[in-house]
């Protein structure tokens, strides 16, 4: 999990130069070269969360288990929306591609569970 989030700069890094200075075959690398390190470390989550929920000897008592199918999910539709990216921006258009990119941490930040723990303390003293 660790090596492929330690990646992400070097990919933003190249599709940033792409997008900035290179041509359509550029681009087209640049958002490819990114969307498979979204898929690495989508499926790095993934593959951690499908661990945990088969291991609760390695979890804290206060872990719910209902806590990891969320988690799946959430990590399985990173991998489709970073492998849908790749298709477009290598088929259609590396800026719609980017759209996506820039979708999915909006996603991940309104599905996770900080704000749905945040909403339920501010409903139980509100």
């Amino acid at each position: 999990m660790l090596f492929s989030t330690a990646l992400l700069p070097f990919a933003t890094s190249v599709v940033s130069q792409a997008m900035r200075q290179g041509d359509q075959a550029d681009q087209r690398a640049g958002v490819v070269l990114y969307g498979l390190v979204g898929v690495l470390v989508a499926g790095s989550w993934l593959g951690l969360y499908h661990y945990l929920a088969r291991h609760h000897d390695l979890l804290d008592q206060a872990v719910p288990r209902r806590f990891f199918p969320g988690e799946r999910t959430r990590a399985a539709v990173g991998l489709l929306a970073y492998g849908l990216a790749i298709l477009v921006g290598f088929l259609a258009s590396p800026l719609f591609s980017l759209t996506i990119f820039l979708l999915l941490p909006i996603f991940y930040s309104l599905t996770s569970s900080g704000l749905y723990e945040l909403r339920r303390l501010r409903h139980r003293h509100g």
